[in-house]
């Protein structure tokens, strides 16, 4: 997952046909195509969602040869094929005349059909009326996948107006979207980060793979994987970057990662996996965030390159407004939670949008099996990104 030294270019069709580096997730593919149905994955950004769409819908369309290899190719004759529709709501929001008129643009680019729109409001319907259309013209069931769903109301946060505005127009969207599911629609995958401030109506009616063991490692890098793919630059990785990180000076109660990694002197693999590793979505695996590794790897340097620090603003805000002290609001010592309660939408539940968001990730399942796990700081990266964020407050 992720195939080059950069953040950009992220396509499997290019990253495939220019032997990049590509951490296999292929193994994950078939039980969603054979199963069928809604899914919602949550994952923070930089964690290759959108390579997993990609390549699922590669598998879906039938570019059979870009799978030579990898673990799927021994299924590729057994899987249905589907008329894929890939979403990518992040370009879609982006429309500068705003998310209605984008999702107007996109769903008449389904149809082959360009026009202007009076309206700036997300006409009733319309995404039915486009599936209906594009199933009537064809024999096979049709794939939705819905990249970065959460963005249109994610990036706008800090414009309360337009994040609700956004929200009213998803929920109208995604409930036409879901509501094909079975009929019409034989596989929907919704990968995005963050549930806060989402309509839950729709979402509710996909399975939520996101805190599933056999799910766990689909996004990230495991160790292993990363080592694989990187070993060969490990000699090359100058004396400035292998240094141990230092342990930043603080006043801040004790946040710092315990990643299980297993180190050894002079182990650039552990180390990595300290500074950016250590995140866990079922209590089980451990993963490095893929784009912070890659952008380690691109600067030769260990440095913080998680991008979510205007949020994390936004988070610090929402836990004054609370009343809660940041000392308290970072502490290790959270209550256990359950899933139910980190996949919350409430705007004002900070603990989970700091999990949803990639700051906080589960640390261990309780032994008893009663699905309530720990959250901890993850590694040396988001702890001197919070320590920098709230040193200063």
């Amino acid at each position: 997952m992720l195939g080059s030294l950069g953040p950009e270019g992220q396509e499997f069709r290019k990253i495939i046909e220019g032997k990049g580096r590509y951490a296999d997730k292929t193994g994950y593919l078939p039980r969603l195509v054979r199963e069928g149905g809604g899914f919602l994955l949550s994952r923070p950004r930089g964690f290759g969602k959108s390579l997993l769409l990609d390549a699922l819908g590669c598998l879906l369309s039938g570019e059979d040869a870009l799978f030579k290899g990898l673990f799927v190719e021994k299924e590729l004759g057994s899987l249905p094929r589907m008329r894929v529709i890939h979403l990518r709501m992040s370009e879609i929001a982006a429309d500068p005349q705003g998310l209605g008129i984008g999702l107007q643009k996109s769903m008449g680019a389904l149809l082959g059909k360009e026009g202007t729109f009076a309206s700036e409001a997300y006409p009733s319907g319309l995404a039915s009326e486009t599936l209906e259309s594009l199933a009537s013209d064809s024999a096979l069931k049709l794939a939705i996948l819905v990249d970065d769903y959460d963005t249109p109301i994610s990036d706008h946060f800090d414009k309360p107006s337009l994040r609700d505005a956004n929200a009213r127009i998803l929920s109208g969207f995604y409930t036409e979207l879901t509501g094909k599911i079975g009929s019409l629609v034989g596989l929907a995958l919704f990968a995005g980060a963050t549930r806060v401030a989402l309509p839950q109506e729709p979402l509710a009616a996909l399975r939520d793979i996101s805190f599933l063991g056999e799910f766990g490692a689909v996004c990230g890098f495991l160790r292993q994987e990363m080592d694989l793919l990187f070993s060969d630059l490990y000699p090359g990785v100058s004396q400035r970057a292998t240094q141990r990180p230092s342990q930043m000076p603080s006043q801040r109660p004790n946040i710092s990662p315990k990643d299980g990694s297993g180190q050894g002197p002079g182990d650039i693999g552990a180390d990595i996996m300290r500074w950016y590793g250590g995140y866990s979505f079922d209590g089980l695996h451990k993963v490095a965030n893929p784009l912070s590794v890659l952008s380690f790897f691109k600067n030769n340097a260990f440095q913080e390159y998680f991008g979510q620090t205007a949020l994390l603003d936004s988070l610090i805000a929402t836990i004054i407004e609370r009343g809660v002290s940041l000392r308290e609001g970072f502490a290790t010592d959270f209550k256990k939670m359950g899933a139910d309660e980190l996949r919350t939408a409430d705007p004002f539940d900070y603990v989970a949008s700091l999990y949803q968001n990639g700051f906080l990730t589960l640390d261990t399942e309780e032994a008893k099996g009663d699905g309530l796990w720990s959250l901890k700081v993850p590694n040396q990266e988001i702890r001197n990104i919070i320590e920098g964020k709230t040193s200063l407050r």
